[in-house]
């Protein structure tokens, strides 16, 4: 039987018992003035994180006893009292393999297969020993043979001239592990970093300070796999062979020329000599005879630093962190040439940017003339847009625009948005033009009020229409007829045919025109109200003629006295004395066939005011033949103001309280009088939603802050209350412990917590309980599980939100923002205004915001839309940002609620662009909704709306 391979394990050292180590090269406390948090400097991964490179997503393996992984986590994880670590955004498995104080070789071995098992991109091994063996080696060579990265400490077994070969292993097997040597904070080499052939790489061992000091090719080692997964991070389709040759291509070599026992490559860090973007919109403004300011647009590198300017091979300035410069001492009349280049963290400066202007001869004092043809553009409850005419004057530069005597902001072009007013509100603006000398003018001045907040919109839907039936028939069309229903804000019936919309009318009657002849149809009848609310709709049956219908027969005896008997503004009574020779009375208004009528009378409801509607009246057999007819014609009243019920309504809800409550919603409940129709809900005086229940959720709230709720009631005469107020504090994060010492052990806890309030959600498939275990998870820190709970949300959301499009997994998430899962993409969309259908490659499925219009503008359900064209959508509650993201094609849109302009970013870094929109995103029932326009824009779809059919149709 093989002898098996001990291991012993201690605070300080580890050894093989046919091995044996010295003790005290790694991990002894040291004098903490000494120390120094110098080595992610050094390694220039300060620079990394800044360029947002964290080493996110990479899975870290660490094998060893619980010191060695506490001191090699620290490192890099960083410890949560000021040592960020080398990469905070990896994801780390701990495998621990002295769980009593001794291990064996087989354990490490063990632990090794379970890295290669769980897909672990890098594995670090802090256990050292002098001699190595077979099945050992194995284990190293089938984990680097299946692309991981295999990282070890040198050793501690070095003299301090340097000589003689005392690698340990596992680093001697230098053909799979990575070798790692310690250097001090001025690169000399640690007496104790162990020296010999197999040593690839130094880097910072000594005096590094997390949670303690520690020094040793331990440490040295950790930040080498902290450099490995930021590199992973920057380069993810790297194989780990290109990984290396990276980190040999930017050593910097310390020793002898090539590798050398002493240093191996060299000293390794993050180098970036990639060249950062230019700068953008450069400017030249307030030209003088001596002077001249230049302004620009920073790049959107995280990395960029700052910009220097040349004329020609001189250099200007250096260092310009602000967007703008001015040129002094410069010569009247003269040409001149200057170039800005970005430069980066890592020094490295762009193409550059050109620019060439001509100084003044003579100081002009002249100013220019005002703009012309001021006007309002457009405007909105909060926004107001401005138009004019610039001035012809060949030195003009730009219009200062003042509102309410303050400067707002300025522009060359000819019109100017301004946002984030005061609805209701009067605001004075004036338009003073400037020249490129700076001469302005006296300025333009015009007055406008912002448009009044809208009434609350109403979410309960009226009743179905009653009565439905089929009263005609020929060889292509459907009459039918039905009782309108009796709510007061009625719109009208929308008809659909073989589940397609085939129009809508006010009147309780309707032909379907175009069918086949001899064909049965399944026809549905919803009555929609003035906020858009639809019911649920009534069916029925019909079957066209086989056969064509008889035309008019002259021969048939006419009915006879039609009259008008009544008018009002919307409605007009007719009636006539029945033909001998009629089953019906066939009544058409302007040419369009309205109802059968069995009677001597009829109503037409739904009429505009003050306006001549022609009516024809024609006698219909029971063989279907008509008469010619006879015609009438007749005009609505004009609309006039009659006073209002003055009762008021007293009834106010009760028992009004605070029921429940998450960082960024409230629950409230009270009780509702019997006399109440239903409940108004109002958040700081901001109207919010109708309901009957006797609960309502305020979603999209602000953590930590507290608001004013008033709960009104409605009668049945549209009567609203005063209403009945209370206030609540919606949650906070939890807060970290004062024991910066104790930090892992919190995140330990948080953990805990996220994996009880998901398994809660899971069992309890309730929409509050997974919002707010998704905030728990989405508040931890990268790494510790997160993406595995927020993929278990992920797999559970369709069950608690069925009426979204969501795919089988990949769901992630970026900190502080709510996130959905991605979808495949999906060839056609087709939604229709005021309707809570929608069709998904001709799949039937509910959404939970029906599209609407606002201010003439289409506005579609953002999250639904966005993920079924296969986007990730993300909303940020504390800045209302909303994020939509295509991995595969690596397209980013990015809009702002009440914000009237969308930027969007490609994966190559080409054809990004910043435009206006509109009209800006907003929040209806706790959904976002955006322009339809922008929907397409941002998705890549054709978009097509018709008319007719009130749909619209997203084509892939």
């Amino acid at each position: 039987m093989k002898k098996r391979q001990k291991i012993a394990m201690s605070l300080v050292s580890a050894s093989l018992v046919f091995g044996l180590l010295p003790s005290g090269k790694w991990g002894l406390p040291i004098s903490h003035a000494a120390a120094t948090s110098w080595s992610l400097d050094a390694m220039h991964l300060i620079q990394a994180h800044q360029a947002g490179y964290t080493g996110k997503n990479v899975k870290i393996a660490i094998i060893g006893s619980e010191e060695q992984g506490k001191t090699a986590f620290d490192i890099l994880s960083g410890d949560g009292s000021g040592f960020a670590g080398a990469a905070p955004g990896a994801n780390i498995e701990l495998i621990k393999v002295d769980g009593s104080g001794a291990s064996t070789v087989q354990d490490v071995i063990s632990g090794i297969n379970q890295a290669v098992n769980n897909d672990m991109d890098i594995i670090y091994i802090g256990v050292m020993s002098d001699t190595g063996a077979p099945d050992y080696e194995a284990a190293l060579r089938d984990a680097y043979n299946k692309g991981l990265l295999i990282v070890a400490p040198a050793g501690d077994e070095g003299t301090a001239d340097g000589t003689g070969d005392n690698i340990t292993y596992p680093a001697k097997y230098g053909q799979y592990v990575i070798a790692v040597g310690s250097v001090d904070a001025q690169m000399r080499r640690a007496d104790s970093s162990s020296t010999g052939a197999e040593l690839d790489f130094v880097a910072p061992g000594v005096n590094i300070e997390t949670t303690t000091i520690v020094s040793g090719t331990l440490a040295a080692a950790a930040h080498v796999a902290g450099l490995l997964a930021v590199l992973k991070e920057l380069h993810p389709t790297a194989t780990s062979s290109q990984l290396q040759s990276e980190l040999q291509r930017t050593a910097q070599n310390l020793g002898d020329p090539g590798p050398d026992p002493l240093y191996g490559f060299g000293f390794v860090s993050y180098t970036d000599d990639a060249a950062p973007d230019n700068i953008g919109n450069l400017n030249i403004l307030d030209v003088t005879d001596s002077t001249a300011r230049l302004s620009w647009t920073k790049p959107q590198q995280s990395d960029f630093s700052h910009v220097n300017i040349y004329n020609g091979a001189d250099s200007v300035a250096t260092g310009v962190s602000d967007a703008t410069y001015e040129l002094v001492g410069l010569s009247p009349d003269t040409d001149y040439s200057f170039t800005l280049k970005a430069v980066d963290n890592m020094g490295n400066e762009s193409t550059g940017t050109n620019i060439k202007f001509r100084t003044a001869s003579v100081r002009d004092n002249v100013p220019p003339m005002e703009v012309a043809n001021l006007a309002v553009a457009a405007k909105g409850q909060d926004f107001i847009e401005l138009k004019w005419d610039n001035p012809t004057d060949a030195d003009f530069a730009r219009n200062n625009i003042y509102k309410n005597g303050e400067m707002h902001n300025q522009t060359d072009k000819n019109s100017a948005l301004i946002t984030g007013l005061t609805p209701n509100t009067e605001y004075s603006f004036q338009v003073v033009t400037e020249d490129i000398t700076g001469n302005r003018s006296q300025g333009s001045s015009i007055t406008v009020m912002t448009d009044r907040v809208s009434a609350p919109s109403d979410t309960i839907p009226p009743a179905d229409v009653t009565e439905l039936a089929v009263t005609g028939q020929t060889t292509d069309t459907l009459d039918i007829t039905f009782k309108l229903p009796a709510d007061a804000d009625f719109d009208r019936a929308v008809v659909f045919v073989d589940d397609r919309e085939a129009g809508s009318t006010k009147q309780p009657s309707f032909r379907i025109t175009g069918l086949t002849a001899d064909k049965a149809y399944t026809i549905k009848v919803t009555a929609v109200d003035t906020s858009g609310n639809s019911s649920n709709g009534k069916t029925i049956t019909g079957r066209t003629s086989a056969t064509a219908p008889a035309a008019p027969d002259p021969s048939v005896t006419e009915t006879s006295n039609l009259q008008v008997a009544e008018t009002t503004t919307s409605t007009i009574k007719v009636s006539w004395t029945k033909s001998p020779d009629a089953a019906w009375t066939s009544l058409y208004l302007d040419g369009r066939w309205i109802t059968d009528a069995s009677g001597e009378t009829y109503t037409f409801t739904g009429l505009a005011a003050n306006t001549t509607y022609e009516i024809t009246a024609k006698t219909k057999r029971t063989d279907g033949v008509t008469s010619p007819g006879i015609k009438v014609t007749a005009k609505t009243q004009a609309q006039t103001t009659t006073p209002s019920d003055s009762a008021s309504n007293t009834y106010e809800v009760r028992n009004l309280e605070i029921s429940d409550k998450s960082k960024y919603w409230l629950e409230i409940k009270y009780n509702i009088p019997s006399q109440s129709e239903r409940v108004r809900i109002y958040v700081d005086d901001e109207y919010i939603g109708t309901t009957r229940n006797g609960t309502y959720k305020i979603d999209d709230l602000e953590s930590g802050t507290r608001y004013d709720i008033r709960v009104t009631t409605v009668d049945k005469n549209g009567k609203e209350s005063k209403g009945v107020k209370v206030s609540g504090r919606t949650g906070t994060s939890s807060s970290s412990d004062d024991d910066t010492s104790s930090s892992l052990s919190e995140r330990v806890r948080e953990l805990q917590r996220a994996k009880k309030k998901v398994a809660k959600a899971e069992g309890s498939l309730n929409r509050s309980d997974w919002r707010d275990a998704q905030d728990t998870v989405e508040d931890l820190p990268d790494g510790l599980n997160k993406e595995a709970l927020l993929a278990r949300l992920g797999r559970i959301r369709k069950e608690v939100f069925p009426g979204e499009t969501v795919s089988n997994g990949n769901y992630s998430s970026g900190s502080g923002a709510t996130t959905n899962t991605v979808s495949s993409k999906s060839e056609i969309i087709i939604l229709t205004l005021d309707s809570t259908q929608a069709l998904v490659n001709n799949n039937v499925v509910r959404i939970p915001q029906m599209p609407l219009v606002k201010n003439g503008v289409t506005l579609l359900p953002l999250r639904f839309v966005g993920e079924t064209a296969g986007y990730r959508v993300a909303y940020t509650h504390t800045s209302k940002k909303i994020t939509l993201s295509q991995p595969l094609e690596g397209r980013v849109v990015q809009l702002g609620v009440g914000e009237k302009q969308m930027t969007v970013s490609n994966g190559n870094g080409i054809n990004n662009y910043t435009k206006p929109i509109e009209q800006p995103p907003i929040i209806v029932n706790s959904y976002t909704l955006v322009p339809l326009r922008v929907v397409g824009e941002a998705s890549g779809y054709q978009v097509d709306y018709n008319p007719a059919t009130r749909t619209i149709t997203l084509t892939k």
